[in-house]
């Protein structure tokens, strides 16, 4: 499958805890996952890496808008956040 990123608005619907993975090559990394959807209860998993899995209070019930998301197939369909916070959008007014 061919790499490529879709820009996503949405309400977080669960905010799941940070966690630190362990990489391959020994160092750590901080996960985070948001389920985000709409009004038809379509929803997806995001997940959030790195400095940006605390950078903001997410909190279920907020708009959130996601830019340059990475579309992933592991355990079935899922988006990876951009690691640049300027990409994502908290409390958009809807």
């Amino acid at each position: 499958m061919q790499q490529c990123t879709v820009d996503v608005i949405g309400i977080i619907f669960e905010v799941h805890e940070s966690k630190m993975l362990n990489l391959k090559d020994g160092s750590q990394r901080a996960k985070r996952e948001l389920l985000i959807g709409d009004e038809t209860n379509i929803s997806i998993m995001v997940t959030l890496w790195g400095d940006i899995c605390e950078a903001q209070p997410y909190k279920a019930g907020q708009v959130i808008a996601l830019k340059a998301c990475r579309i992933s197939d592991y355990n079935g369909k899922c988006l990876n956040a951009s690691s640049d916070m300027q990409d994502i959008v908290l409390n958009l007014k809807h």
